[in-house]
């Protein structure tokens, strides 16, 4: 006479068989695919998978340049002395 534990998994009544390959499922299992085990479900994620080349995006060059990035750190220098000019009678001694 065999054990329990030599007859296989134990089955909960709750548990629902696999759609595919029909074992049980554990009744508190939420997979991405309903009715179906977790192995099953990779199974099918894996092959609905984009087997075909990539695309590569090219942006236009409508960002600031280099030599804008320079007129722009030189215009806050200036208006940083201008500021200067006009505040330095105004600041305690």
């Amino acid at each position: 006479m065999k054990s329990k534990t030599e007859t296989g998994p134990r089955k909960l009544g709750l548990d629902k068989p696999c759609g595919d390959c029909g074992q049980p499922i554990y009744f508190g299992y939420k997979g991405p695919i309903d009715g179906i085990c977790g192995r099953c479900a990779d199974k099918r994620l894996k092959s609905r998978t984009r087997r075909g080349k990539t695309r590569t995006v090219i942006r236009d060059g409508s960002g600031l340049g280099p030599l804008a990035h320079t007129a722009l750190i030189v215009l806050a220098f200036a208006a940083g002395a201008v500021a200067m000019y006009f505040a330095y009678p105004h600041l305690p001694v």
